[in-house]
């Protein structure tokens, strides 16, 4: 999206309002040498962490926090920073309450272990990002529940917050702990650890429960008092207040309240997604997430009625946002973040109603360099125009889910595609001109055999061969296989899921017989979805195993490198919980379930009747395709599906739904080349010519919360500065053009730097090269993010010597923190290494082996054309100045540390300044 340049006049207002409004709204951390209140500001918790940028706030669009708000919020996400902030529902709620006048809202997430445990020697807890506020000072602690595998990180969120972790335990002295997200629809499991859970979606009840909360405040209000009131609330539900009794052979008896004006079940809560809150200035993390990218939910909700899709079933009624709408947003919110890549959300993008409408509405003005994805894409959803659209973004990859190999499986749970089909839609994919192909399978589904299995490589070793004949350059299949886990409020959870060794069996015996040559084959841990299977299914007796097994060090369990079954299979077996009573154990059809204290809003027989439909292998339609109810019971006065019109115009037929037409017209076989689908179209062909352009070099500096971003993490957000300021930058050409922006030495991790510089390359016919670099500099200036700050600019003449050739060396100071202890003898071992370094000009400076390389020992003096030891306050301050050679040089902790041997340095109390990066005479002129 390339707009030309603003007016003089029309910018510079602007820009008055934007640095007004900045000024005023973001409050940014002060990392500096001083702790002012709290160790998550402090040099010496960051510097001795492992990546810090996700302890410090300093994200562009962060919300303005209103401190004397009468109800505080405190968002939790049981992960680290880049799992939670990939998550669009967060966002979401984060920005509702903050714009709210009763509430504000702040964000913790999960230390990462070696965080955990510094927080402990320091002996200090864990706080909020945005004003490092002790979490025992907020009113609520809200948690979003998205994965079995994060439970045990809430209890290291409560622990490390200073938090009793059982609610029993807590008081008005603290935050009451509301959950939210898909496990809460069996809560029981953490039922010990929560005031209380939200069931279904949010917008709505958290601005009621933020009312409540006003009238009566949380460390003011007897909790019971408040807790009673909380669960009159619909759609909030409140463990403590409820009774579970258990019959002699552990299964539920029944359920009783306390209360008689409390619900029994608690009813989820559904919004309309027409014209529902979203924030199009959503927060951009200066260092990189899992899902780095814009997003926007386009539908809410499914029909398909896969049995195994819990999400599926929750989510009901389908709710869409209106394609015109969905445009305009989406515009917004890419201006508003410098994302290069538009995620259109939703359990299946391609059942939107028009969904073609809004990609042609995007594309419209739309840079090619920025991407749009649908990353819920379904087989039979696949329509070929919207591909040959989105080919013109030069995707080369898209993601495909048959879920089971054989179509006798795929009736079992209701995905009703045969084999044609699916090829129909591949060879339209293929025609396209996409190059990866990634295949989504389930390995444990109920009735499944090792037939099953066979066919499931068949299918994978067809489409092989297909990709081959079909994509001659650098072809990939990527086939990923998970094995299936029973789940809450689907089909299934009257199941019996394989157990560990039967999991391993067939994952062993799919590598076995998976082809080789293009094809990539992953496989989810077994264990893994053991325990999930168990905290899925489980009662309120599986918290005492969740307890344990964190209490013996059980940390993100789904993550490879801290995920220790050994110890999870300890915590059962003192806790005496049976994996097979949860795992192993095929419900009878009248068993009640620990989770049916809350509805989905689908009910009960709708399940019952799709597992005995998926038992005798028979699928069930789609209530959009023959306009007929399913009796799901999900549609009501309030919310019914917002399903298909009418009639279908053929040529937004998806490629799935003509072979279907031509299967019963007698045409050919689908694996041939269908007349319907054009040749590739030539956009997707690398663009090889080249885009006369001009370098404009910018001046700037990395303070504050940047300091802690790693270069790679700093070259896109300065890209992400550049696309929000509307720079028309020039890219590199093929399948995945990337913005050419150079450096001249790469910046570090932790020292602030100070007038260092940038280059990018700005299209000639774009207008920009006729802008004063003053008024660029202020326009970057009003959309950087916190701690960047850019100086001055200079358009470069054509041929000029290239930034890292131009660097010849660098300024820094090194002082110490406060904290630092021994600070006479560093000062004593300081001032004789400077000597003897005077005396005989050597100093050698020893590197570690690392990524292949063997160690070595440098000399130091090479590089060293200035040294001076001074002191401010009683601390020892060194100042430098260090040359570069084709980009090598040596660190300033490099150089002080070898300075003061044989005393040893802990880099943890060292703060260093980068002051000023060299350049010769002819680069620099501005």
């Amino acid at each position: 999206m390339v707009n030309p340049p603003y007016s003089t006049v029309d910018f510079g207002l602007k820009l008055t309002i934007i640095r007004g409004i900045r000024g005023f709204l973001y409050h940014i951390p002060d990392i500096s040498n001083k702790n002012k209140g709290g160790t998550l500001v402090s040099h010496l918790f960051l510097n001795s962490v492992e990546r810090p940028s996700r302890y410090v706030a300093g994200e562009f669009n962060q919300k303005p926090i209103d401190t004397e708000a009468q109800v505080k919020w405190c968002f939790a996400f049981p992960d680290v920073y880049e799992i939670g902030m990939s998550f669009t529902g967060m966002s979401i709620l984060y920005g509702l309450i903050n714009q709210s006048p009763l509430s504000s809202c702040e964000r913790v997430f999960t230390p990462w272990v070696d965080a955990e445990k510094r927080l402990a020697e320091l002996g200090e807890t864990l706080c909020s990002l945005e004003n490092n506020r002790p979490l025992a000072d907020f009113d609520v602690l809200g948690v979003s529940l998205q994965h079995e595998m994060n439970y045990t990180n809430v209890l290291t969120i409560l622990n490390s917050g200073g938090l009793p972790i059982h609610q029993r335990n807590r008081d008005q002295r603290h935050p009451i702990v509301i959950g939210g997200g898909s496990c809460v629809y069996n809560a029981e499991p953490m039922a010990e650890f929560f005031e209380a859970f939200v069931i279904g979606d949010g917008e709505e009840v958290i601005l009621e429960i933020t009312h409540l909360l006003s009238e009566m405040p949380v460390h003011q209000t007897d909790r019971e008092e408040l807790l009673h009131a909380l669960a009159k609330i619909p759609g909030v539900y409140v463990p403590s207040l409820y009774e579970v009794f258990y019959q002699a052979d552990g299964t539920i008896d029944g359920f009783k309240k306390k209360y008689e004006d409390i619900p029994i079940p608690v009813m989820a809560r559904k919004v309309q997604l027409n014209g529902a809150y979203i924030d199009t200035a959503p927060m951009v993390p200066s260092s990189k997430t899992i899902h780095d990218r814009a997003a926007i939910e386009v539908l809410r909700g499914c029909t398909r009625g896969c049995r195994f899709c819990q999400a599926g079933y929750i989510t009901r009624p389908i709710r869409e946002r209106p394609s015109n709408e969905l445009v305009r947003l989406s515009q917004e919110m890419m201006k508003n973040t410098g994302y290069d890549n538009l995620s259109l959300l939703s359990l299946s993008t391609a059942d939107h109603k028009d969904l073609g409408g809004i990609v042609d509405g995007l594309l419209e003005d739309w840079d090619p360099a920025i991407g749009i994805s649908l990353p819920s894409l379904r087989i039979d959803g696949f329509d070929q125009r919207i591909a040959t659209r989105l080919a013109e973004l030069h995707q080369s990859g898209f993601t495909f889910a048959p879920e089971a190999g054989s179509t006798r499986l795929r009736k079992v749970i209701s995905k009703d595609l045969g084999d044609r089909e699916i090829f129909a839609t591949l060879n339209g994919v293929f025609q396209k001109g996409w190059q990866t192909i990634k295949l989504y399978f389930q390995m444990g589904l109920p009735t499944e055999t090792y037939e099953d299995l066979d066919q499931l490589v068949d299918l994978v070793k067809r489409v092989r061969n297909m990709l081959i004949e079909k994509v001659p350059k650098r072809p990939k299949l990527n086939v990923s296989v998970n094995p299936h886990v029973p789940k809450p409020f689907t089909p299934f959870q009257w199941s019996v899921q394989d157990d560990l060794e039967t999991l391993k069996e067939k994952a062993r015996y799919l590598k076995r017989i998976m082809p080789r040559g293009p094809v990539k084959f992953s496989y989810h841990e077994p264990e893994l979805s053991v325990l999930e299977g168990v905290m899925s299914r489980g009662d309120r007796k599986v918290s005492k195993a969740i307890e344990r097994a964190w209490e013996l060090g059980c940390r993100f369990d789904d993550w490879g490198e801290t995920f220790r079954y050994d110890l999870w299979m300890q915590a059962f077996e003192e806790t005496g919980i049976d994996i097979g009573f949860y795992n192993q154990r095929e419900r009878c059809e009248h068993e009640i379930f620990p989770w049916e204290l809350v509805s989905c809003g689908v009910v009960r027989s709708y399940f019952l009747l799709e597992w005995n439909r998926a038992i005798k292998g028979k699928a069930t339609y789609d209530c959009r395709d023959r306009r007929t109810c399913t009796i799901c019971e999900i549609c009501t006065e309030d919310y019914r599906h917002d399903l298909y019109r009418p009639e279908v115009e053929p040529e937004a037929m998806t490629l799935v739904e003509l072979e279907r037409a031509r299967a019963v017209s007698g045409e050919n076989d689908a694996c041939g080349t269908p007349e319907e689908i054009p040749e590739a179209p030539e956009a997707i062909a690398p663009n090889s010519q080249q885009i006369p352009s001009t370098v404009l070099r910018l001046e700037f500096s990395k303070t504050g919360p940047a300091r802690w971003l790693s270069q790679l993490d700093l070259q896109r957000t300065l890209i992400q500065t550049f696309r929000r300021a509307e720079l028309p930058m020039t890219h590199s050409q093929g399948f995945n053009p990337r913005p050419q922006v150079s450096f001249a030495m790469a910046l570090p991790l932790g020292p602030e730097c100070h007038s260092e510089w940038v280059d990018v390359s700005i299209r000639d016919d774009s207008g920009f090269v006729e802008t004063s670099p003053e008024m660029l500099v202020g326009r970057l200036n009003g959309v950087s993010a916190p701690g960047i700050s850019f100086a001055s600019g200079q358009w470069m003449e054509k041929g000029s010597l290239p930034l890292a050739k131009s660097a010849i060396g660098t300024e820094a100071t090194v002082r110490f923190i406060p904290e630092t202890p021994d600070l006479g003898e560093i000062q004593k071992a300081l001032e004789e290494g400077v000597s003897q370094f005077e005396n005989e000009r050597t100093l050698t400076i020893p590197r570690p082996a690392r990524k292949g390389k063997p160690a070595k020992t440098l000399e130091a003096a090479d590089f060293i054309e200035h040294l001076e030891l001074d002191s401010e306050d009683g601390f020892p301050v060194l100042k430098l100045r260090l040359s570069s050679e084709n980009g090598k040089s040596v660190r300033p902790e490099e150089v002080i540390q070898a300075l003061a041997k044989p005393y040893v340095l802990d880099r943890v109390y060292l703060d260093v300044s980068r002051d000023r990066l060299i350049l010769r005479e002819e680069g620099v002129s501005v």
